[in-house]
């Protein structure tokens, strides 16, 4: 965690919004909301990327949700995760539980470019996971949804990152 950094940026108005940086790649780094521990709810940010390194061809970044057990290391941990991959134009939703399932990739319908961001949203209803990428520039949107026979059903939320640096701003979790 000690790669994560909490900076604040200044927002119409004056008001102080907090901004979460990735500063170098890794290997599925995450930072959990510790007092977030729930079932049916969603987390939303806006995310961007800043920097895709060249020599791996590939990186995502976005939100897990209902984790448990988080320890260091790729996909350590039991939960969700939902992510952009630009190289790839698209957004992929899997399940970790100390390896990588995934479960479900979309093409996105408008592009997704680094400096640029854009709303990415993951909802946990019962066994049914939807995610949602809204470009900032009010093009179309992009959504999939699945429904795991395998569920698991609560745990806390968050946000990470797999060799891509990024940036995260307006997050919010909401019980459904």
């Amino acid at each position: 965690m000690k790669a994560w950094l909490d900076g604040k940026r200044s927002a119409a108005g004056g008001m102080r919004m907090p901004e979460f940086c990735r500063i170098n790649y890794g290997r599925g780094d995450m930072l959990i909301a510790q007092h977030s521990q729930g079932s049916n709810y969603s987390i939303s940010a806006d995310v961007r990327f800043d920097l895709l390194f060249p020599e791996t061809h590939y990186g995502d970044a976005g939100l897990v949700i209902r984790t448990t057990d988080p320890e260091q290391g790729v996909d350590s941990y039991q939960g969700y995760y939902a992510g952009v991959r630009p190289e790839e134009q698209t957004v992929v939703l899997g399940r970790a539980s100390y390896d990588w399932h995934q479960l479900a990739i979309a093409n996105l319908k408008s592009p997704v470019a680094v400096g640029s961001w854009y709303r990415l949203e993951l909802l946990a209803q019962g066994c049914t996971l939807t995610v949602t990428v809204v470009p900032k520039d009010g093009q179309e949107p992009t959504s999939l949804q699945f429904e795991d026979k395998q569920c698991m059903t609560s745990g806390v939320a968050g946000l990470r990152s797999f060799y891509a640096q990024a940036s995260w701003r307006n997050v919010k979790i909401t019980n459904r």
